[in-house]
């Protein structure tokens, strides 16, 4: 498909803001009755919303002095040009422009997975390495050959070259996708945080969702519950202690997730299921969404009590998620039953 400056005019004028958020993973602080959304800043650290996108696309993120409209935020974001930001919003759904083309499943209507499962992808995790950041935190050689994940050299031509690339399995363990983290925060603010191959959904997914198909895993959430977490390190970290978790890829938890949350609490008769969403407005908001939408559902979910793990003297004031906990730590807040 040919993407013209005309086209790019036709996708400017018909975005879809909300779904655009979502796709990109942006973290939402609030939003206001004209449709104008605060959001925490993918370009700073910052960890205040400092940035705010208007209903017509236009943003500006006050932290870094960054701004634009819907095309050059999928651009920051995505590290591509206009062009190709262009052709992957039509993709996407991103926006009601009227231009045939093929659409993949739309990240922003949650109630709507993949009609096909999708095509099991080859497996990266060959050429996949140690990090010094995987020892900072941490995580051991095995825990990161039993998840697949590691670092994928900027020598690779792959897409997510230069980045940590989280192996994506469905339920029934199959490799549906990868998804890469930027290393450092100046990869984060020039080409996105996050990158994800075309036609994949984070919404539709949990990470971790195939370790519960049977094996130790599997035994230890049956007896103690399982605990939701926002990212791949969260879970990551909470497998090294020996804890079962899943990750939603950011501080939502969409219906299809709930969905998924809810088959496995009927399937395994879960005992009770954490949220753990990390420490500041998002995700406290987003905490209490999911527990609204998990119990509506009959499913016993409980919020972590950060405050309570900080009287316990387990998570120091200046940590505000789960991977920044060290393994012995998160093994005293799961004997103590805190998670």
């Amino acid at each position: 498909m040919k993407i013209t400056p005309e086209t790019l005019s036709d996708i400017r004028g018909t975005v879809n803001v909300r779904a655009l958020v979502e796709a990109l993973g942006l973290r939402v602080a609030r939003e206001k009755p004209s449709g104008e959304i605060w959001l925490h800043s993918p370009f700073s650290p910052d960890k205040t919303a400092s940035m705010h996108i208007q209903s017509d696309g236009r943003w500006k993120d006050f932290s870094s002095g960054k701004g634009g409209g819907a095309i050059e935020l999928y651009q920051q974001i995505r590290g591509c040009d206009c062009y190709t930001a262009g052709r992957e919003m039509l993709e996407l759904g991103l926006c009601n422009a009227s231009i045939e083309t093929p659409r993949l499943p739309r990240t922003h209507e949650p109630r709507m997975e993949a009609k096909e499962p999708l095509p099991e992808r080859p497996s990266l995790v060959p050429y996949l390495q140690p990090h010094e950041e995987y020892e900072r935190r941490s995580i051991s050689e095995r825990t990161r050959l039993e998840l697949g994940f590691g670092y994928l050299p900027s020598s690779n031509k792959a897409k997510l070259a230069g980045r940590h690339v989280f192996q994506i399995k469905d339920e029934a363990g199959r490799v549906v996708s990868h998804i890469g983290r930027a290393v450092d925060q100046r990869q984060a603010e020039s080409k996105g945080k996050w990158r994800v191959y075309g036609g994949f959904s984070k919404s539709c997914f949990l990470y971790g969702h195939h370790l519960l198909a049977e094996g130790k895993t599997k035994v230890d959430a049956v007896k103690n519950g399982l605990i939701v977490v926002e990212g791949c390190f969260d879970a990551v970290k909470l497998h090294e202690a020996g804890i079962p978790s899943v990750a939603t890829f950011g501080a939502n938890l969409s219906e299809a997730q709930a969905r998924k949350l809810v088959d496995l609490h009927q399937t395994l008769h879960l005992p009770r299921v954490v949220i753990w969403f990390d420490r500041d407005p998002a995700g406290f908001e987003a905490t209490e969404r999911a527990l609204a939408a998990l119990k509506k559902a009959g499913v016993p979910a409980y919020p972590f009590d950060w405050q309570a793990a900080a009287q316990e003297g387990l998570v120091p004031p200046e940590v505000n998620d789960a991977c920044d906990i060290s393994v012995d730590n998160l093994r005293r807040l799961h004997d103590r039953g805190l998670i």
